[in-house]
């Protein structure tokens, strides 16, 4: 059975039982300085698991990043959220799409719609006006899918922002637990720079200080720069390695 391909939104959250849509061409807009992202929807009925791979052309002065969608387990979903409001209604607990894998492929199921990401992201070299984005989902032995994007680059630059940082809490725990490190070992100081680049090309300036606070909704992993220790009533000691 061949595999339905189309393209959506990056607002929109591509859950593993959604069903096939039309394939319809997708506008973006974009400043000249600032990156775009679309997703590609694909879906198998029926058949066995199938390798699929998705390439994207996009105009000149632009670069092209595609990963692939993955997925975590939710249990149930916040309370107390109105059902307008709720995404996913229906489908939590389930999988829900949330992480992105530096992949542009993936072995499809039968009866799962799964998606990939893509990032555009205009250069100086960039012009404005109308230009095509063209995205090629090959499936073998079915010939290839082309679905097409139109990439409306207009010619505004979005300045610095001044005056108005965006801060977030950066919660190191859970960079610890996912690979097995140590605070603060030198694998975690290798793993580290990455996240923050990723913070600040999504337009991220600022994280909380001190960097390495504690949740607040509940203690995962306590750690500290210096680790203290009370002895007795006003003495402390202090771990410096």
């Amino acid at each position: 059975m061949a595999i339905r391909c189309w393209l959506t939104s990056s607002l929109a959250r591509v859950f593993p039982a959604a069903p096939a849509q039309a394939a319809r061409a997708l506008r973006l807009d974009a400043p000249l300085d600032q990156q775009v992202s679309f997703q590609v929807a694909v879906r198998q009925e029926a058949g066995d698991p199938r390798q699929v791979r998705v390439e994207v052309a996009a105009p000149a002065g632009v670069a092209v990043r595609v990963r692939r969608v993955g997925l975590v387990p939710v249990r149930h979903h916040n309370t107390p959220v109105l059902p307008d409001d709720t995404d996913g209604l229906g489908l939590v607990p389930g999988f829900v799409p949330d992480p992105l894998f530096d992949e542009d492929g993936l072995l499809l199921p039968a009866g799962e719609t799964h998606a990939f990401w893509v990032t555009l992201r205009p250069g100086r070299a960039a012009a404005p006006g109308a230009h095509p984005v063209e995205v090629c989902v090959h499936a073998e032995p079915d010939r290839p899918t082309r679905l097409a994007a139109r990439l409306n680059l207009h010619d505004v630059v979005v300045g610095c922002r001044r005056g108005f940082a965006v801060t977030h809490w950066f919660y190191n725990d859970a960079l610890l637990d996912h690979y097995g490190c140590t605070a603060f070992d030198e694998r975690f100081w290798g793993i580290l720079p990455a996240y923050l680049r990723d913070l600040a090309e999504h337009g991220q300036d600022t994280l909380y200080t001190p960097v390495f606070t504690p949740p607040l909704d509940g203690v995962k992993r306590p750690t500290q720069l210096l680790r203290v220790q009370r002895r007795a009533p006003g003495r402390y000691a202090f771990d410096w390695t």
